[in-house]
């Protein structure tokens, strides 16, 4: 089982599908901990159940679980991850405070990436970057504050040409809704 910080615990994950582990992301693949999954029991979940043992933090949060308060993430916000996969969903349980990671693959060759397309009233965008292993795919993450109570805070995303000579025709969006609780 998962461990989890106080707060987390009293949230209830989806472990209908599996979610992703993070973990690799972050950290070089010597620095992995033995036992390493590349899945984790819930989408909710950042850290496979060997991560969050072996760096003492949340499973689902990423926080630290020992006192000792270093960095994986590039937030110290408790947050739920999104993917590809979670187009057209709703993520229930969030809190004001806390933020969503929006996860998108991306082919770096291609010439395009993610933008902002709209946010509700009370989100925004805190922090985005490009995570990578070198060669042509990686991960584009953006880091989206939740900063008042909405029972369907919308966060929509379109594809946009990243170079200027790309041209990009048809463009796809992205989006979910959130339910944000005070």
């Amino acid at each position: 089982m998962a461990k989890l910080c106080s707060e987390c615990s009293q949230k209830k994950a989806d472990t209908s599908v599996r979610g992703t582990c993070g973990a690799p992301n972050y950290v070089k693949a010597g620095g992995l901990p033995q036992g390493h999954f590349p899945w984790t029991e819930s989408p909710n979940f950042t850290l496979c159940d060997a991560c969050a043992d072996h760096f003492g933090r949340c499973a689902w949060c990423g926080g630290s679980l020992t006192g000792w308060n270093y960095s994986l993430l590039p937030t110290t916000k408790r947050f739920c991850q999104q993917d590809d996969k979670s187009n057209g969903g709703h993520v229930e349980g969030m809190y004001v405070g806390e933020q969503i990671l929006v996860k998108l693959t991306v082919d770096l060759y291609s010439g395009v990436s993610w933008r902002v397309r709209s946010l509700s009233r009370g989100v925004s965008l805190a922090s985005q970057r490009i995570v990578t292993e070198g060669g042509q795919y990686g991960y584009l993450e953006m880091y989206f504050d939740l900063g008042v109570v909405d029972s369907k805070a919308a966060i929509v995303l379109e594809q946009e040409a990243s170079r200027s000579w790309v041209s990009l025709k048809n463009a796809q969006t992205w989006g979910i809704t959130v339910e944000v609780k005070h």
